[in-house]
């Protein structure tokens, strides 16, 4: 009996201790560390760690740590296949552990790490965001790069600051080839060359996002995805550069030490990024409080960046806003080849200086490279606004004001090859301006153009030029007009003596060195489309005469008056029969100048030959009319 009850009773201790043993194992306990950007907070049991050490995982709760500008919070963290052992795990976030972290993350090997929340948290502009991302998943983490990361969805929030609140939605995110090791060292590495761009991101994709600022105003975006970050340390780390540029002072209220520094975190960040492409698709922004009732649509906006020889480009596309009562279509947008190194570049030599005290050679420095910009297949109907105003009691004939409503295929614009700051390389092209001729108006322009039997009007122009810095001249490839059914005028010629220093930032000398400047030859091309025609009819209507009694006198007038104007020298006579021949049978009429001498004739000879004669005596003019 005795030996009965002994044996119940060691029993009994026995349970009670592994009871009590379980109960201690798993209980979790909190244990904190230090990292670099702050501290690490875990919470696990006995058990969990124990479970994690036989089968290759392990299981995190409630971990807290910082990490550049931002705080992350993972409630629960479970990591599998881990190359590390927990403690080498945990010393990763240890600022005593031996070695740099970027060194200690480039040794890290994880097959998957798993939560089922992970909540952002960080300080900007005065206010803060939180932004919280729901089953994030690492997978397939070699030497610290990261194959795969995912999230299945999140939201974000900021409040505070100058912009107030503002929250939003996010969906599917999904991260390929992002380099751990790299992203720690942009944060925690302050060398003193800045070095070579690193890859940080293979390819990063969002998608369903959706955004509402304090205004009420709603911006959606079906997908963003992009490719081939880079990136690379500078001097002073990525952390302290985003604390001052997050600043809610207006730099120039800010000490000028201050000041400094944020400019130069400024430049440093923007040199310090690459970006192999961009793309954005679905684009919508909506006031629903907008009583017009504005909404505004982009289908893609895309960017690809320096690359194999080709320019950078960055484009939107299918751009279209609508109201109530008018829309504004734009197919293309393109911004190709543009460089902003040079602003770069000048944002780290403004130092402590204020920036209203720069002078015009400092300012020029800040000038980019401009590139083509295009527009293409604009179409814009919209009210006009001055049919709003009161306009007083209308006067008979006379059409009511209408509507702005024009189409346009192209809009190009380049400014390149810079020197101080001025591109040397420009165009300016417009075609096929076209709009409906307001008919009955008296508005002088559109008047004659209704007289003339035009209902609408296409207009096309182009202004080029370029240096020749060897020639040290100015390239006039092309100044021209021109209307459908109605005429083509165009202008090309070469300026010389043009040398750099027109291009000084300091005017006086610029002005000096364009004075010096001289007209080498100049080409003078009209081309009639059908314009005389109906401005010689219009006229005779006017004058009750037949267009062809009117186009004789033309003739004979200009035959006599051209001559009589420049001079009745041989040349001036040759000009007035081609014009005479051209007015008497439109078709194109082409008039060429070159200087005799062949240094060009300079502006101060112009000034002081004073008279068309003695002008056309230093040239040699021909003029033919076909």
């Amino acid at each position: 009996m005795t030996n009965t009850h002994s044996r119940q009773g060691r029993r009994l201790a026995i349970l009670a201790a592994a009871s009590t043993a379980a109960l201690v194992a798993a209980t979790p306990f909190t244990f904190e560390i230090a990292s670099p950007g702050g501290k690490a907070t875990v919470r696990a049991s006995l058990v969990g760690l124990a479970f994690a050490q036989s089968a290759d995982a392990v299981t995190l709760e409630n971990v807290t740590f910082s990490f550049g500008p931002a705080t992350y919070r993972i409630p629960r963290l479970e990591v599998m296949g881990a190359s590390l052992s927990r403690a080498d795990l945990l010393a990763l976030f240890d600022k005593n552990a031996s070695g740099q972290l970027p060194a200690r993350l480039a040794g890290l090997n994880i097959k998957r790490a798993a939560t089922p929340e992970l909540v952002i948290e960080q300080d900007v502009g005065g206010g803060k965001q939180i932004a919280t991302y729901r089953n994030v998943v690492m997978a397939d983490i070699v030497q610290g790069r990261v194959g795969s990361a995912t999230s299945e969805g999140g939201t974000f929030k900021a409040t505070g600051g100058k912009t107030g609140p503002s929250s939003g939605t996010v969906g599917r995110m999904a991260i390929e080839n992002f380099d751990l090791a790299a992203s720690a060292a942009l944060y925690t590495e302050s060398p003193a060359e800045p070095g070579a761009m690193r890859p940080v991101y293979g390819s990063v994709a969002i998608e369903a996002l959706s955004f509402t600022d304090n205004k009420g105003v709603e911006v959606r975006m079906a997908r963003m995805a992009g490719k081939d970050f880079r990136a690379r340390p500078i001097k002073g780390t990525w952390a302290e550069a985003w604390r001052l540029m997050s600043a809610e002072a207006d730099l120039n209220n800010l000490p000028a030490p201050e000041r400094g520094r944020a400019l130069t975190a400024v430049a440093d960040v923007l040199g310090a990024v690459q970006v192999g492409s961009m793309e954005m698709t679905g684009l919508e922004v909506r006031d629903p409080k907008n009583k017009d009732q504005v909404t505004g649509r982009v289908a893609r906006i895309a960017y690809t960046g320096t690359a194999g020889g080709q320019p950078a480009d960055a484009r939107a596309e299918g751009i279209d806003v609508t109201a109530k009562d008018g829309r504004a279509r734009i197919t293309t947008i393109a911004l190709t080849g543009f460089d902003f190194t040079p602003t770069v570049q000048a944002l780290r030599t403004i130092g402590e200086k204020p920036l209203d005290s720069l002078d015009p050679a400092e300012l020029r420095k800040f000038a980019p490279t401009i590139g083509t910009v295009r527009f293409s297949g604009l179409d814009f109907d919209v009210p006009n606004s001055s049919a709003d105003k009161p306009q007083g009691k209308a006067e008979k004939g006379v059409a009511k004001a209408e509507r702005v409503k024009f189409t346009l295929k192209d809009v190009e614009a380049t400014a390149d090859k810079p020197v101080n700051g001025i591109p040397t390389n420009i165009r300016l092209a417009v075609q096929n301006l076209a709009f409906a001729v307001p008919q009955g108006t008296k508005e002088s322009g559109f008047k004659e153009l209704s007289e003339m039997g035009y209902k609408t009007a296409d207009f096309s122009f182009v202004t080029a030029a370029s240096w020749n810095e060897p020639g040290s001249e100015l390239v006039v490839r092309e100044v021209s007009l021109a209307g459908t059914d109605m005429a083509t005028v165009t202008l090309r010629g070469v300026l010389g003596s043009i040398s750099k220093d027109v291009f000084n930032a300091d005017s006086a000398v610029a002005l000096v060195a364009l004075v010096n400047a001289t007209a080498r030859n100049a080409e003078l091309t009209v081309e009639n489309k059908g314009l005389f025609e109906r401005l010689v009819a219009n006229e005779a209507k006017k004058q009750k005469r037949s267009p062809e009694e009117l186009r004789r006198e033309y003739g004979m007038g200009a035959a006599i008056a051209v001559p009589a104007v420049l001079g009745n020298s041989a040349s001036a006579k040759a000009i007035g029969q081609a014009v005479a021949r051209f007015v008497a049978k439109p078709g194109r009429l082409v008039v060429t100048a070159r200087a005799k001498d062949a240094a060009g004739l300079g502006v101060t000879d112009l000034m002081m030959l004073g008279e068309p004669s003695a002008v056309l005596e230093k040239l040699d003019v021909t003029a033919v009319a076909e």
